[in-house]
């Protein structure tokens, strides 16, 4: 596989200097778990049947031109993060050093196979390789007095001629959650449309009505406690952002991942729900009046079936030419691990949660973690989709009862999670936003990929592209355990109709 070629790099600047609010701008206590963890790289794919000189002449200059609108809007996401300690992190987007790298690319991959569904006209899997060279990296700097500095975001638009361009975008969630990347997005998108259907004149009175995004950090109200806490674990292991030139940038420029990854998207759909919900209630019917779990909407449905598939994979021994003595061993280490808790986690969005309003337009993150635990050898089980569902409702009833609860252990739990190799599942996305709306002009995406699961092993959940109220499950996994896990996924559904 060749890299794309870059055509150019450039330095997109806000249009507008920043107004109506601060030029740096301080991380709340709910921004900062968020240090200890990668940032997130997601692509966007939009047909574009038209030659490469086109697209540079026609749409290249409305895609800048309309950024640097939104970035006008969105001033900090063309700041530097600063978070080295004893300071306290701040987001910096000074006039004279606030913009976000803009890399335009051009590849000769096959642009409809790399931006499909699974579908038997297209490869099921695809090497996850081919989507890590069309996101940028997000390279450090150093700044006054030698502190290092990271960009809050940097974007590579990717050209495949006479069949479509991408758009992958690397940013730092620290700065902002998916609610606050989405409303950016849904601003240059707006601003984009605008400009290409007037033919590239933007005069004043035609702005889009678009919410301006609101920074005040006074809405969320301090919680000393837990600040501090996420300060000192910063401050004590003395984390760099893992965003940083050393850890990111080589990583994303090389084949250092597993060269074997392979990425697979997976659609649950009200289908696929609600035979999980019938399966349940006629089990717990069938089992001397078993109490249904406290919470079976779609998303718990949706995740208790791929909590029980992704751990079944991750136990599943395929025949092996070990020898008797290590094949033995293997099995024995896999029983033993049986019987400890699994975890699965995910995000909750916080501002229907917390006991205070927050905006919608609020510039920030307002997520909790939630994190749910049933023993693993019941997840394995004939009744595993009960234990899960049963498991992941308790966790959002606890967390509607109060987002904050247990969130001094947010930062250990999660990693405990992130390093567990397969154990324990984490969720990233949400599908109640939707990206799929983001019409730069030329029609909706073809396909999001959401592409830092390569480097953190969790599963990315969106919401469907073409199926209303369906969920996208996205997966990177080696070629071996993407096999397992997709025959293991029909397997199961077929037992729940049995």
């Amino acid at each position: 596989m060749a890299y794309p070629t870059v055509l150019e790099r450039s330095h997109v600047l806000p249009l507008l200097p920043a107004t109506g609010g601060p030029t740096s701008l301080p991380l709340t206590f709910l921004d900062l778990p968020w240090l200890f963890f990668h940032p997130s790289r997601r692509i966007f794919f939009y047909d574009y049947p038209h030659p490469a000189s086109h697209f540079t002449a026609a749409a290249l200059p409305h895609l800048k031109s309309s950024l640097s609108l939104a970035l006008s809007l969105f001033y900090p996401l063309a700041g530097h993060l600063h978070a080295a300690p004893p300071r306290r992190p701040t987001i910096s987007s000074s006039p004279t050093t606030a913009g976000v790298s803009l890399t335009v690319a051009e590849s000769d991959d096959d642009f409809h196979d790399v931006s499909h569904n699974d579908d038997a006209r297209w490869s099921a899997q695809r090497a996850a390789r081919r989507f890590r060279h069309l996101v940028p990296a997000l390279a450090s700097c150093r700044g006054q007095q030698q502190e290092q500095a990271t960009p809050v975001m940097a974007i590579q638009i990717t050209l495949f001629p006479a069949s479509g361009f991408s758009v992958g975008i690397a940013y730092q969630h620290v700065a902002a959650d998916e609610r606050t990347f989405n409303n950016f997005l849904k601003a240059w998108a707006a601003f984009c449309s605008a400009i290409s259907g007037l033919r590239g004149q933007y005069p004043a009175d035609s702005t889009p009505m678009i919410n301006p995004p609101v920074f005040d950090r006074s809405i969320i109200r301090e919680v000393p406690a837990l600040e501090q806490r996420f300060l000192h674990d910063w401050w004590k292991h003395s984390y760099r952002p893992v965003q940083s030139d050393t850890l990111d940038s080589t990583a994303v420029r090389s084949d250092t991942l597993d060269s074997t990854a392979v990425r697979s998207t997976f659609v649950v759909g009200p289908a696929q729900m609600e035979l999980v919900r019938s399966w349940i209630t006629r089990h717990c019917e069938a089992n001397n009046g078993l109490a249904l779990p406290v919470h079976l909407s779609p998303y718990v449905l949706a995740c208790a079936l791929l909590w029980v598939v992704r751990l079944r994979t991750h136990f599943h021994l395929p025949p092996t030419t070990a020898g008797k003595d290590e094949s033995e061993s293997n099995r024995a280490a896999a029983a033993a691990a049986v019987e400890g808790p699994s975890y699965f986690g995910f995000i909750a969005g916080g501002i229907t949660r917390i006991d205070y309003p927050v905006p919608a337009a609020y510039f920030g993150n307002c997520v909790g973690f939630g994190r749910a635990e049933a023993a693993a050898r019941e997840l394995l089980g004939e009744a595993g989709i009960l234990h899960a569902a049963r498991a992941i409702g308790g966790a959002i009833k606890r967390l509607d009862r109060s987002v904050l609860e247990g969130a001094e252990e947010w930062v250990a739990e999660w990693r405990e999670m992130a390093e567990s190799d397969g154990l324990h599942i984490v969720v990233v996305g949400s599908p109640k936003v939707d990206f799929y709306g983001t019409n730069f002009g030329w029609g909706r995406p073809r396909k999001v990929e959401e592409v830092s699961i390569d480097w953190t092993g969790a599963v990315s959940l969106h919401q469907s592209r073409d199926v209303a109220g369906a969920m996208e499950v996205g997966l990177s996994l080696p070629t071996a355990k993407m096999d397992t896990f997709r025959r293991l996924f029909k397997d199961c559904l077929v037992q729940i109709l049995k």
